[in-house]
């Protein structure tokens, strides 16, 4: 059996134990996403949060190895192509069972999470990127969950990991379902999105050094995966500024986006940035709203899209269009 894996897992970044990145990636099991935000509202002291943490990252593990066991009766015979004939770069038997395929660390299996920045509010009354305390609390959770995964790889062979989850229809159903039980709270549950991660609040001012910043020390409790993003004007004509922009964060993140509108418009010929609202994308020139007619490249959660053409659900597209320039 080769022992040679591809990545599979968009902003994956396996580590071996001596903290080195396994260039040759592998695959990776699936992703259990994990609120620490619900474990702060069931909460009334800091104390109890930890324990409703304690409680959550339990169920999170359970999960997580409800997966991985479903592959102990599954032969190669299941996805030839898959694991016989090289698409995972393994090369199995005929009835081969493939759950030694994931043994060894080879495959992350991932703790994901999401809004560390309302978690945190929750808690402190205070932004993490506002209160030294806040911020340290922010860094402290993550570090617990970082933990739990590095205990439960120690006790396995699996490799779990804390995977910064690119939450969608995720973030939506969660706010919806917090805002019905505890009420609209200030910083907490009066947007209709969670942040994502450990990331800075996509509404907070804040120019794109100081953001590359705050987000870096996150990262090292971040092995499964994570991305770092600003949001730009269009720089094409001002290239020095783009070269800043990545030399800048090139010693201090490994993973690094610059996001930009790349708009046109196909009826009047404008060139720039499309309005955003609620209802989809219009040209601030002739007005055109037509999906079709025009072009707005956006990135959403790690990749790049279409909005206009495939529209977002309610909770990324109104994200995207309230975040900031980190200007």
């Amino acid at each position: 059996m080769l022992r040679t894996y591809r990545r599979l897992l968009c902003r994956s970044f396996p580590f071996n134990e001596e903290g080195q990145e396994l260039i040759d990636s592998r695959n990776n099991l699936g992703v259990v996403t994990l609120s620490p935000l619900l474990c702060a509202l069931r909460s009334s002291s800091l104390e109890e949060f930890w324990d409703e943490l304690e409680k959550a990252t339990s169920i999170a593990k359970d999960a997580l190895m409800f997966r991985i066991e479903r592959f102990d009766t599954v032969t190669s015979d299941a996805a030839p192509i898959l694991y016989q004939n090289g698409s995972l770069n393994v090369d199995l038997k005929k009835g081969e069972k493939v759950s030694e395929v994931f043994k060894d660390g080879f495959s992350s299996v991932s703790l994901g999470f999401l809004g560390l920045h309302e978690c945190v509010v929750q808690l402190t009354g205070k932004a993490p990127y506002d209160c030294k305390d806040s911020y340290n609390l922010q860094m402290d959770i993550l570090k617990f969950l970082d933990d739990k995964a590095k205990q439960w790889k120690k006790e396995t062979g699996y490799g779990f990991s804390t995977y910064s989850t690119p939450n969608e229809s995720t973030s939506l159903r969660l706010v919806r379902l917090y805002k019905e039980k505890y009420g609209e709270i200030k910083g907490v549950t009066d947007h209709v999105y969670l942040t994502n991660s450990f990331h800075v609040f996509p509404e907070k001012n804040m120019n794109a050094f100081d953001k590359i910043d705050f987000e870096a020390p996150f990262i090292k409790h971040s092995s499964g995966g994570f991305v770092t993003t600003v949001d730009m004007p269009n720089l094409s004509k001002n290239t020095d500024a783009h070269e800043a922009l990545v030399d800048y964060a090139y010693d201090r993140v490994p993973y690094f986006l610059i996001n930009q509108p790349v708009d046109e418009c196909y009826k009047c010929g404008f060139e720039g940035e499309m309005k955003g609202t609620s209802e989809g994308y219009t040209c601030p020139e002739c007005g055109n709203n037509e999906a079709g007619t025009m072009c707005c490249i956006r990135r959403v959660s790690g990749y790049i899209c279409e909005p206009d053409a495939r529209p977002l659900n309610p909770a990324k597209q109104n994200e995207v269009i309230n975040r900031v320039k980190h200007v």
